[in-house]
This record gives C-alpha cells, structure tokens and sequence, in this order.
C-alpha cells in the first residue's frame, strides 16, 4: 500500500523512501517560531503499522486530520 500510494516519496520506512536532503533542509527553514524547534520532515511510517488506522488515515488524507498542529507544513490532501 505505501508504495501503491506513493507515501514513500515523502515518508521513510525501513531505511527506504524520503526526501532528500537539500528538500529536507529548506523545509526546516520554513518552519517558524515554536515549530522550528521541531523537525519539520514527514513522519517516518517504521512500526506504525498498529497505530494507522483506518479512521486516522481517512481524516489525514481526506478530512485535512494533523498530529502535529503546531507546524505550518502539512501533508496534502489527495
């Protein structure tokens, strides 16, 4: 599914996946304020396989759903 989804472009897993390190570090530049304190980079998806849910995933990539709401990056909706 991550990679019929493509979720790896973004997301890391096993050592596989991600984005690269230039994109990486002018994503940390975007962040301000508290949230630059945290690193901006899309979560990496190593063992969450029990913690992504169905639910959680529909309310992510459809509803707009965030874990971290302090940041102004975000994952698109599809």
């Amino acid at each position: 599914a991550l990679r019929r989804f493509q979720c790896l472009n973004c997301h890391l897993r096993d050592g596989e996946g991600g984005i690269g390190t230039e994109l990486a570090e002018k994503l940390r530049g975007e962040e301000k304020g508290e949230a630059a304190d945290n690193d901006p980079l899309p979560p990496r998806l190593t063992g969450v396989g029990h913690k992504a849910t169905a639910s959680w995933l529909k309310e992510v990539i459809l509803n707009g759903g965030r874990a971290r709401p302090w940041m102004g990056l975000r994952m698109p909706q599809y």
